[in-house]
């Protein structure tokens, strides 16, 4: 569990109610990430929604020709995991720790069951969700351009 105060720092709780945000910091914990530690990979099952708190995250692509690139770096603020929200929950990049960080680990199962009893939060957390997403494709299309 983290604090409520925590969360409100972050644009993404923007417009939710305490009652609301205090059950987010209920499923919600801290982590710590090593310099080059793998958070998940493509494939992997979305078992959480992550916010970085600090340090950089890169997010990559597998191209289909086997090469790796990073198609963007997260810095503290952005949020990934939106595959939490898409079926079937399974990520579709790699992310790493560029060097040492830290992450809110929201629960998936919780918040997508949070989501739907709450539907107020539910749409603003999918709102959100959906600007990250359209901004990160938008960077993700020129970086792989630029590999090819």
């Amino acid at each position: 569990m983290i604090s409520t105060e925590k969360l409100r720092y972050y644009s993404y709780f923007a417009g939710v109610d305490n009652e609301s945000l205090k059950a987010v910091a209920e499923i919600a914990d801290e982590k710590t990430l090593h310099a080059v530690t793998v958070l998940f990979k493509e494939g992997d099952p979305a078992d959480a929604l992550y916010i970085v708190t600090s340090g950089q995250v890169d997010v990559s692509l597998q191209l289909g020709s086997g090469r790796e690139v990073v198609v963007d770096q997260l810095v503290p603020g952005d949020l990934l995991g939106y595959s939490v929200f898409v079926e079937p929950h399974r990520m579709r990049a790699k992310a790493m720790a560029r060097k040492e960080s830290t992450v809110i680990a929201i629960d998936a199962e919780k918040i997508r069951a949070l989501c739907e009893k709450d539907t107020k939060l539910g749409f603003l957390l999918v709102k959100q969700v959906a600007a990250a997403l359209a901004h990160r494709l938008s960077g993700a299309v020129t970086q792989i351009a630029a590999a090819e």
